[in-house]
């Protein structure tokens, strides 16, 4: 397919908070951005509403995003703008977290064997007049299913920009339909959503010269990174889902601070764009998009 139909789809986006938890975890700081499944999620997610009529929330991640290649999406990153991170308290479903004891009861046969006494149990609020086992496991896990728990926040000082590389440049009128990215709480409003030729973005790359952006850069498509934070996010190429360190800028309140790199030229292939004023050098993974116009 030649290069010509590629394209950058930018989409400027205001986020008050953002709750993105690493996995398996509870409570702690959140992610300082939303990883590119997340990303690409929120785009599907206007997609199968708005244009289809339909939407599965229960549909597994890996699935979206096989999904959102067919569509043409074939890569996401997120420009971080200035944050502060904060802790909140709220009421949490907490079955996946329990401790391994505690999962042992939470089984098919626990629950079919007590289910006669857990409704008791609801019925009159008190595990007075059921066996001690079905006691247990009321005490010792259903009622601990929802708990109160700090949870992380991210506030950012300004526009967020999620840039997607597609063959499909329709998508743009449908990315202006994102309302959420992450969780329900986390309320996106889209600001402007711009469509870029990918090839009149691609300059070539000298190995001399520090590059600037708060884009997110995946790790291995860099030599060197300053002021920035490694964390592991879940990449989507080309239909591929994979977890992978990426240099996230730091936050660099109350103003920007972009992450200067070195590119790796073997690796990377470099885009040029304007946002608010200044320019962004962003890598992206060669095999995004293969051979084409770029020295």
């Amino acid at each position: 397919m030649s290069l010509k139909n590629y394209y950058a789809l930018l989409v400027d986006i205001d986020l008050p908070t953002l709750s993105v938890l690493p996995p398996y975890v509870l409570s702690t700081q959140s992610q300082p951005a939303p990883s590119p499944t997340t990303l690409i999620g929120a785009l599907m997610s206007a997609v199968r509403r708005h244009r289809d009529g339909v939407l599965d929330e229960t549909a597994p991640i890996e699935e979206v995003v096989k999904e959102a290649f067919e569509e043409g999406v074939l890569y996401a990153l997120f420009w971080v703008p200035p944050y502060a991170t904060t802790l909140t308290l709220e009421r949490a479903f907490t079955m996946t977290y329990q401790k391994p004891d505690r999962a042992k009861l939470l089984t098919e046969e626990y629950v079919t064997k007590c289910l006669d006494d857990l409704l008791t149990i609801e019925d009159t609020g008190t595990t007075k007049g059921v066996s001690k086992e079905c006691g247990k496991l009321y005490d010792y896990v259903i009622s601990k299913m929802w708990s109160v728990a700090p949870r992380g926040l991210v506030t950012y000082a300004s526009t967020a920009h999620a840039l997607f590389i597609t063959t499909n440049r329709d998508l743009g009128r449908w990315a202006w339909l994102i309302t959420r990215v992450g969780r329900k709480e986390d309320v996106a409003f889209v600001r402007n959503v711009s469509t870029y030729n990918l090839c009149d973005l691609v300059v070539s790359i000298n190995d001399s010269v520090n590059y600037r952006t708060r884009f997110y850069i995946p790790t291995r498509l860099v030599t060197t990174a300053a002021n920035s934070r490694r964390w592991v996010l879940r990449e989507a190429v080309n239909g591929a889902i994979r977890e992978g360190e990426f240099e996230v800028a730091v936050m660099g309140i109350p103003s920007p601070v972009p992450i200067i790199y070195k590119p790796r030229p073997g690796e990377a292939v470099l885009i040029r764009l304007v946002i608010d004023g200044g320019e962004e050098y962003v890598p992206i993974p060669r095999e995004v998009v293969g051979s084409g116009c770029w020295g």
